[in-house]
């Protein structure tokens, strides 16, 4: 293998590995929780599975700091949780001969090329994601609650397997990273929240009002296949190598909002309704700053500090629990992510803005030079999760539950890649909450998300694009599923 692609690799694996163990240490000093990072569930990439079937903004408990601040105030006395998600994810990619992006006028039908370039990408991984929250309301004294939490509820490090066959083989070195190194080799993408909650009870309304800031720090690296060209080519005519690689390394700080609302309509309390809207992280488009490194196969290196420009959802919620008999409580909530806000990731010179036009190339001011280094055509949509559960009081100290949910794909099925893959999904979730010792109680929660199928071999959405928005094709079948293990302690004083 050559040797810009040794470097490359060894200084990325540093770079990711560092960045999550960075990540893990400052949640430590922050919360006293030593796990780190991603596929924490909700719509498109919102998998936060906290707390089970109580993650939800019409149930008063620790997690109500990131679901709905307004529920906090049914969350009684003071309460302090401990949690860990824990996620293992099987994915397949398989790309096609109809996915080969050659450069003009070059064949496809080299053996050596159509080998490295079609088959099976497999990624395998364990992964784990925290949460600490502490709510009070005070005592009780005075109508009025407040919370804090420090979490991950976006985020991880996805990395496929190599194809040993192409170890070090000097006709096609890049091929060992798989065939969906043209969208990703690897890469992590963390966002760690911090957030301070406070609200209010109107008590003669049975009406509770919250909000919430958060400083959340985004990081994200990203490390792929690229040619000066945009083709998936391997070398020239004469043989000289010309696939080579791209090192994204950016992070920023952004403050995220957030409202709610919690209503008890019966006088009993049985019935409890909540709802809450977060912005987008920033408020509008970020701008994540760091270092784009590409080494192209023939030696040519380049190291520029750039930004990464891209919009986060915001976030709708609904809840509705009610409590049919003392031992039954049914659960209902709704989730609406406006992943239509990612149109794109643009990759700019340090500073720069991004303006393409619709064929994908850059509209370059009259006296002025290129500014986008690299565009990665999005064009999302809203995505939409439902979910219904029922919760069971065995005995006043053991509750056992259980729901079952949809989950709508945030990605168009023509903008599949293999670095954001989505689609249907369906969720089904048991678990239990066990009280002891008075105050104490732990629960755990089994969740297994199964995606359905993806087929869009014949798309060329990025492929039929101008550079720099140009990109070899991602089409071909795409399968996943995902299964969560949710473990917390908490106490109640």
């Amino acid at each position: 293998m050559p040797a810009p692609y040794r470097v490359a690799r060894a200084r990325t694996t540093r770079s990711l590995r560092n960045r999550v163990l960075a990540s893990a240490l400052g949640l430590a000093c922050a919360s006293g929780v030593a796990l780190s990072a991603r596929d924490a569930a909700a719509s498109g990439f919102l998998y936060t599975k906290f707390g089970g079937d109580y993650g939800q903004p019409a149930i008063g408990s620790a997690y109500s700091v990131y679901f709905n601040p307004a529920a906090i105030a049914d969350a009684h006395g003071t309460q302090l949780v401990l949690d860990g998600m824990f996620a293992f994810r099987h994915a397949t990619y398989n790309r096609p001969a109809s996915a080969l992006s050659p450069s003009a006028g070059k064949s496809a039908t080299d053996p050596i090329y159509v080998a490295a370039n079609t088959g099976t990408a497999t990624a395998n991984g364990v992964q784990g994601a925290p949460y600490f929250g502490v709510t009070t309301d005070f005592g009780g004294k005075v109508p009025v609650f407040a919370g804090f939490a420090s979490y991950v509820p976006e985020g991880g490090y996805a990395s496929y397997s190599h194809r040993s066959q192409w170890q070090n083989d000097p006709r096609a070195p890049g091929a060992y990273d798989g065939v969906q190194r043209w969208a990703l080799v690897s890469g992590s993408q963390i966002s760690w929240w911090n957030t301070l909650a406070a609200g209010a009870t109107l008590e003669s309304l049975r009406l509770s009002i919250g909000g919430s800031a958060s400083i959340v720090r985004d990081s994200l690296t990203s490390l792929i296949a690229r040619n000066k060209d945009a083709s998936d080519d391997l070398a020239t005519a004469n043989g000289i190598p010309t696939e080579g690689r791209s090192l994204l390394d950016v992070s920023g700080t952004h403050v995220v909002l957030a409202i709610g609302l919690f209503w008890k309509p019966l006088e009993d309390g049985t019935l409890r309704i909540g709802a809450s809207f977060t912005t987008r992280q920033g408020l509008a488009r970020t701008r994540l700053k760091g270092s784009l490194q590409t080494q192209f196969g023939a030696g040519e290196n380049e190291n520029q500090a750039a930004d990464l420009l891209m919009t986060f959802p915001d976030i709708f919620r609904l809840g509705v629990a009610y409590r049919a008999t003392p031992k039954i409580d049914l659960r209902l909530d709704f989730e609406w992510v406006t992943w239509s806000n990612l149109k794109r990731q643009c990759i700019v010179v340090s500073g720069a803005n991004c303006s393409v036009q619709t064929t994908g190339a850059e509209n370059i001011p009259p006296g002025s030079g290129s500014q986008i280094l690299l565009n990665l055509d999005r064009e999302w949509q809203d995505a939409y999760a439902l979910r219904a559960g029922v919760g069971w009081l065995v005995t006043p100290n053991t509750e056992l539950m259980g729901s079952l949910g949809f989950d709508t794909s945030a990605v168009p099925a023509a903008h599949l890649d293999a670095t954001y893959f989505d689609a249907f999904k369906i969720i089904g979730s048991l678990g239990m909450r066990q009280h002891f010792a008075e105050r104490w109680f732990f629960g755990a929660t089994l969740s297994e998300m199964y995606f359905l199928n993806v087929d869009n071999t014949g798309s060329a959405v990025n492929n039929s694009l101008q550079i720099p928005s140009r990109s070899p094709s991602n089409a071909g079948t795409y399968k996943s599923s995902i299964t969560f293990l949710d473990v917390n302690l908490g106490v109640r004083f």
